[in-house]
């Protein structure tokens, strides 16, 4: 009895640890470390999607508001996210308002139901917001077993940057100074 006790508490610990390492401390979602994992993970899923998402101005936000206003932006932002995509795949952060969901079973239309929920998310949170929050995404679906996750992910990215362009001659005002 006393040695099961034993071995319980080390493994929590262990548990415990190795979630610390894989956590995101700001928004509580997988960090870089996690995503680098779960993509190896799914390198063999054929149907695997990736969404990558980021935050506009965020530098702005921090210069005008302060950091503490610019992690909020990153904390509602991991909560849109996270919310419209959970049920799919993984969310994790991975860089500095830099956001990825890895997804299972990648389908078109799923994906962009799940993106029009982001900005439903995100309109709900401008209304309580100092400065509205606003997130460039793009995502691929993977198109051959051939094509690596490293691949998908690039296209994800690319296709964010154009979004980010395209809202960025949108809305000039939040344009960096």
């Amino acid at each position: 009895h006393h040695i099961d006790d034993i071995i319980t508490r080390e493994q929590k610990y262990q548990w415990k640890l190795e979630k610390t390492a894989y956590t995101d401390t700001l928004t509580g979602i997988g960090n870089r470390t996690a995503f680098t994992k779960e993509i190896l993970e799914f390198e063999n899923n054929v149907h695997a999607a990736c969404v990558v998402a980021d935050v506009n101005n965020l530098k702005v936000c921090n210069d005008r508001y302060g950091h503490h206003e610019g992690d909020n932006m990153i904390k509602d932002a991991a909560e849109c996210i996270v919310r419209a995509f959970e049920t799919m795949g993984v969310c994790c952060r991975i860089g500095g308002d830099e956001f990825c969901v890895l997804i299972r079973n990648g389908e078109k239309t799923q994906i962009l139901d799940a993106l029009e929920q982001v900005e439903k998310y995100i309109a709900e949170k401008n209304k309580n917001r100092v400065m509205p929050m606003s997130i460039a995404c793009g995502y691929a679906l993977r198109e051959d077993e051939d094509e690596s996750m490293e691949h998908l992910f690039n296209r994800s990215d690319e296709m964010m940057y154009d979004a980010k362009f395209r809202m960025k001659k949108e809305f000039p005002v939040y344009c960096e100074e």
